[in-house]
């Protein structure tokens, strides 16, 4: 019940009278629509404000939001992880196939691609630095944005996997 316009449209208004300011899509719940419709606006706002997006993708936490779209609450997570997968995918390729749990398609061409090599800047969102949520820092994110701040264990436990994958946890 809050006044929050369409993020993708108010940035777009906001990328047309700018030319220097970053473009931060917070809180972005990619679960709630499709991975193709995602890497198309993204990557046409991306190519618009020349290369200036960053985008923070979450599965969200009100359950209501999900029912209202018919999609179960409980497969957010993993709806989530093949959404970032899709959306990279289709920013560095083309055509693009995938076979997943929730998604498959052969043979789509996604265009235009981002203006940012491999796509929009990513910050990895949630409420705490789980395993899970360190996973996809590693596999998609420049960073993180957490509702709780992570203990020196758990920054530990991210440079660790950052190192693994031959990333600089920097």
């Amino acid at each position: 019940d809050q006044h929050m316009p369409l993020q993708i449209v108010m940035m777009s208004a906001i990328a047309a009278v700018t030319t220097r300011i970053r473009l931060m899509a917070t809180a972005t719940l990619v679960p709630l629509r499709h991975p193709l419709e995602n890497a198309k606006q993204w990557a046409t706002l991306d190519l618009l404000s020349e290369g200036r997006l960053t985008l923070t993708p979450i599965g969200g936490w009100q359950r209501e939001e999900y029912e209202a779209f018919g999609i179960a609450f409980e497969e957010r997570g993993r709806r989530l992880d093949e959404q970032l997968e899709i959306m990279q995918l289709a920013w560095r390729e083309t055509p693009i196939h995938y076979e997943g749990e929730f998604y498959r398609f052969k043979d789509v061409y996604v265009m235009p691609k981002p203006a940012q090599p491999g796509g929009p800047q990513i910050l990895i969102g949630g409420d705490r630095m789980s395993a899970r949520v360190i996973r996809r820092i590693v596999r998609y994110g420049s960073g993180y944005t957490l509702t709780s701040p992570p203990d020196a264990a758990q920054l530990a436990r991210l440079a660790d996997a950052m190192r693994s994958a031959g990333r600089d946890p920097a």
